[in-house]
């Protein structure tokens, strides 16, 4: 047999590291062996928004960076666990209805992203008036029966009111809208 034969037939995993993240790539699958766990939604969305908050940029400019690329933890929820399998920015800033910011990739500098909208889903534009009108977090049965949809709220800060200067420290600026399947960790 090939050497190269004998590559595709073995079962192959590479581990890698990026900062304190591990992912595991098995079989084309990337699952992140991160030991970070979440006791309910809010936990979540709170780490969600210091990624946001910490990742260079502004706006959806900051969604393909570690935001996007550490979907690592698992979320305990309603006696399940959930894995995070996407994040996405909702935002209204630039038009008057929500639309969800759909990153494709890296665009032409090194900052700005490859971005794409979407109208928002009914579910999550019910969820973005709610958090809006003041919950914390909304959360819901996904597309399939093990999943999971959450809209928390990305709300001003004080170092916000730089480039959002119409708006007060509290007003909700946009929201992050989560898909999380089930896992078994």
């Amino acid at each position: 047999m090939k050497p190269l034969a004998r590559l595709a037939m073995a079962t192959v995993a590479w581990v890698v590291a990026f900062d304190a993240v591990v992912v595991v790539v098995q079989s084309g699958q990337a699952t992140s062996v991160s030991g970070e766990r979440w006791a309910c939604p809010e936990e979540m969305h709170a780490t969600f928004v210091q990624r946001f908050e910490d990742s260079p940029g502004f706006g959806f400019a900051r969604m393909p960076t570690t935001l996007k690329l550490d979907r690592s933890g698992v979320l305990a929820h309603a006696g399940s666990s959930y894995a995070v399998d996407q994040v996405e920015l909702v935002g209204w800033r630039l038009r008057q209805e929500p639309v969800v910011y759909v990153s494709r990739g890296h665009g032409p500098g090194p900052i700005m992203p490859n971005v794409a909208t979407r109208e928002p889903t009914q579910w999550e534009a019910e969820s973005v008036e709610a958090v809006r009108a003041g919950r914390r977090i909304v959360c819901g049965t996904g597309e399939e029966a093990s999943s999971l949809r959450c809209v928390g709220p990305l709300r001003a800060k004080p170092e916000c009111l730089e480039c959002h200067g119409d708006r007060m420290v509290g007003d909700v600026l946009g929201a992050l809208s989560y898909r999380l399947r089930a896992s078994s960790r």
